[in-house]
């Protein structure tokens, strides 16, 4: 006869000893600790395989600019991402207000248009409505988005 952790099963009559008690225990002990082990591993494992597909995961990945060069993302990101987008080497452009001298001015939103915020920057994909667009731009909310927005706030329109 065996017991469910491979304890001899005493007889219904036979006096439980001091050792058969600490046996017990032992692997009621043993049992839970492995489970509790067995829970913390999968949660680390569940962490670490979420961690990449998280959109506020960031990293600082090497990047190289249009001639191969090695262009790292800076924190403030929005910039970087248009210039890449629009393939424009000078990395001044990194800062969001330095697009209000890129290119030639435009009179309002129109899809292709650059809206330059104070501390954002976006290329308009649709205008939707007055005092309205859809803009497409990096670092909104830590990733690339397109949505709408208020066209209040802009301090230039710019075309490429």
């Amino acid at each position: 006869m065996s017991r469910n952790f491979g304890v001899p099963k005493r007889h219904p009559f036979q006096p439980v000893t001091w050792r058969m008690r600490v046996e017990d225990a032992f692997e009621r002990r043993s049992v839970r600790l492995a489970a509790s082990v067995a829970i913390v591993v999968g949660i680390f494992a569940i962490m670490a395989a979420t961690a990449h597909a998280s959109p506020r995961h960031r990293h600082n990945h090497p990047t190289l600019d249009a001639n191969g060069n090695y262009d790292p993302r800076p924190g403030r990101w929005c910039g970087w991402w248009l210039r890449q987008y629009l393939g424009v080497r000078d990395r001044a452009y990194n800062l969001a207000r330095n697009w209000s001298h890129y290119g030639s001015p435009a009179s309002g939103p129109a899809p292709g248009v650059i809206a330059v915020f104070a501390n954002h920057v976006g290329i308009v994909t649709a205008v939707p409505g007055p005092g309205k667009m859809v803009l497409k731009s990096g670092n909104d909310g830590h990733a690339v988005r397109e949505r709408e927005r208020s066209t209040r706030g802009v301090i230039a329109w710019r075309i490429p």
